[in-house]
């Protein structure tokens, strides 16, 4: 037990700076070709969650768990290990609103050249807290400015623990992000899901749903695929004592 609030407050820094020990994908990259005969990393969609991890021993508990068998994978840029799981949905448990991150980044050839949270900068240098501008635009707006390069577009990233019997692997992360219009939708969704977690002032259970999609493009073009679906769904400790 902590002996005192300046104890209590060290292990919640502490914790905020513990690495992740794997992330949470909702599809992978694949070397494939562009027009020209050059190998090129290509998104595939997944029906289930994949894993990705430098130790296969976590890989190993997180099979036992969600099923699949730990693996290696290459793309253009690296080799690595993942498990892709026979797991649709994933249960977790965010412990403060502050594991939830969602940011406006324009990214320059070196990192982000712009990162806000859509009213001041968030990037650690001397413009953060400052006002960064983006107020003053319309969603429309700021949809058009990251589609034409011009503005930052969402990312979201989150840091929880999975629920029930694989709260023991340490911390997971979930990043989630681009220019598509998909992204916009799970800003908000992670606006949601942080006030959620505000309101509740203790840990949440959040579900990560992979939901199939399919449409019809202007042009014609079916498209179809899994896309990752996130919910609050009450606090953690409601959930396990209606598991008892």
């Amino acid at each position: 037990m902590l002996d005192s609030i300046f104890e209590a407050e060290e292990a919640e820094n502490a914790s905020k700076y513990e690495p992740h020990r794997f992330t949470l994908n909702p599809g992978m990259l694949t070397i494939g070709e562009d027009k020209n005969g050059k190998p090129i990393d290509k998104p595939t969609s997944l029906p289930t969650w994949r894993f990705v991890s430098e130790d296969r021993d976590t890989l190993s508990a997180l099979a036992e768990l969600y099923g699949g068998t730990p693996e290696e994978f290459t793309t253009t840029k690296k080799t690595g290990l993942h498990l892709i799981s026979e797991a649709p949905t994933i249960e977790a448990v965010v412990h403060s609103p502050s594991d939830i991150d969602s940011n406006l980044i324009l990214w320059g050839p070196h990192g982000p050249a712009h990162k806000c949270d859509g009213r001041v900068y968030t990037s650690r240098d001397e413009d953060e807290g400052q006002p960064c501008g983006c107020e003053r635009f319309t969603p429309e707006e700021l949809r058009a400015r990251a589609s034409s390069g011009k503005g930052g577009a969402p990312f979201t990233e989150y840091e929880f623990t999975l629920a029930g019997k694989g709260d023991d692997l340490g911390k997971g992360k979930f990043i989630n992000g681009g220019k598509e219009p998909s992204n916009w939708k799970a800003s908000a969704t992670a606006t949601k899901i942080r006030n959620a977690a505000k309101r509740a002032g203790e840990p949440i259970l959040v579900e990560f749903l992979k939901e199939f999609y399919s449409f019809t493009t202007d042009t014609g073009q079916l498209r179809e695929g899994y896309r990752a679906v996130l919910s609050a769904k009450g606090t953690y400790s409601s959930a396990v004592a209606e598991n008892r």
